[in-house]
């Protein structure tokens, strides 16, 4: 039994470019029914926006016609949150509509007017902003991506809303590597200094004064003055002048000894030893 489905044909631009893989034409700028997942694949976006591909959207995302209301939106209430409670979410589409409304009726222009008094703001004030400027922008220039399109109100606010829960989605992965790489980059630096330290050699901090004068250093000496400087007696030298105060006290006992009559002290100061001593 043949089926008696008949597959159409898509006939104008916009239908050509949301044609289906599978040649089964897909309409999505209607509906409201997106799935919120959505925004995580630029690829699945595109037909909901009317667009061909991710790249079409990746450029969307970043024209006049999105980005500088997105900007906005950012500067004034986004960045402010994440940076107050980084783990805080936004307001709902549904609670942004509302105030949309609200904010438009009985003429009061909260949103519409081109001086816009934001005093007194909250968040979702800001997100009304954005959301109602872009679904005039795009509905009404020429770059418009809901130009021409016969769609409602809220089926053009569903899908910008996804643009920007995904713009938001960027920002956030952008300061997350940020921070990630300046980190590493502290690390690094904290690295490098700690190895400087260790390659200097041990004389560089552990032989010097308070004053910053470098020591002597016995270990990084030649070894011929090395061992001068462990077995030369600074006594052996200075005994010998004729005026110094270590020969006059070993004189002056030399005579005591004389007086005392101690063969073991006399025997141990005589004059030869001493000159022994001196030479040794």
């Amino acid at each position: 039994m043949e089926s008696s489905v008949e597959v159409r044909k898509p006939k104008t631009a916009a239908e050509m470019l949301l044609f289906s893989e599978d040649h089964l034409m897909v309409d999505k700028l209607t509906g409201v029914n997106i799935p919120f997942t959505t925004y995580q694949s630029l690829k699945k976006m595109a037909p909901y926006l009317g667009l061909p591909n991710a790249n079409a959207v990746s450029d969307f995302l970043k024209s006049p016609e999105f980005h500088r209301h997105y900007d906005l939106l950012y500067e004034s209430a986004i960045q402010p949150r994440i940076l107050r409670e980084p783990n805080s979410k936004g307001p709902s589409l549904k609670t942004v509509q509302s105030m949309i409304m609200e904010g438009e009726a009985y003429g009061d222009c909260k949103y519409s007017d081109p001086d816009t008094n934001m005093k007194g703001w909250q968040d979702a004030d800001h997100y009304a902003l954005c959301l109602y400027r872009l679904c005039v922008f795009n509905s009404t220039r020429r770059n418009g991506i809901f130009l021409n399109r016969n769609m409602s109100t809220t089926e053009k606010q569903v899908r910008l809303w996804m643009c920007i829960v995904r713009a938001t989605s960027d920002a956030n992965r952008l300061i997350t590597r940020t921070k990630a790489q300046k980190q590493k980059s502290l690390s690094i630096d904290e690295d490098s200094s700690v190895r400087g330290l260790l390659d200097q050699p041990p004389s560089a901090g552990l032989f010097r004064d308070n004053s910053g004068t470098r020591m002597p250093d016995i270990y990084s000496t030649p070894n011929k003055s090395r061992k001068q400087h462990q077995f030369s007696s600074p006594q052996s030298t200075l005994v010998d002048k004729p005026n110094h105060p270590m020969r006059i006290l070993d004189q002056a006992a030399l005579e005591a000894a004389e007086h005392v009559n101690d063969p073991f002290l006399e025997h141990s100061l005589r004059s030869e030893d001493l000159s022994q001593q001196g030479s040794s």
